[in-house]
């Protein structure tokens, strides 16, 4: 099978979220495409179709499975996230050619949706999610 890679939303990691959302509507003029509350985290594109998510850096500690620990680079950072067809074909080809799987495939029962989180072979994290997700 021929593993589709897809673009999404590049993540900005935010210590203070809500402001963060409002400094990027307020100076750049983002608008909220949706927003997801209780996991906080906001989806956030211009006119000219620049995409970006903003999640809560305290949510996102307290998310992330005790038996994986999130990557030192997420603190303060921007994190790649993409979408694919086929996500554990793609975390096998991840795992085979020198990169590290960090959490996943894991399922999301409420909105039906595979995903996970990688690095490359230098450490950097990359989201990913299936086609199903919102």
């Amino acid at each position: 099978m021929n593993i589709k890679i897809l673009p999404r939303e590049t993540v900005i990691v935010a210590k203070n979220y809500q402001s963060l959302i409002d400094w990027y509507i307020n100076n750049l003029n983002f608008k909220i495409i949706n927003n997801f509350p209780d996991i906080k985290y906001c989806y956030l594109e211009t006119d000219s179709g620049i995409k970006i998510g903003i999640a809560d850096m305290e949510e996102l500690i307290k998310s992330t499975p005790a038996n994986k620990p999130l990557s030192k680079r997420v603190m303060n950072t921007v994190i790649l996230q993409i979408c694919t067809n086929d996500l554990k074909s793609l975390f096998k080809k991840i795992k085979n050619n020198g990169g590290s799987v960090l959490f996943g495939p894991s399922y999301d029962e409420g909105d039906k949706f595979w995903f996970g989180s990688f690095t490359d072979i230098e450490g950097n994290e990359i989201w990913v999610v299936d086609e199903n997700c919102p």
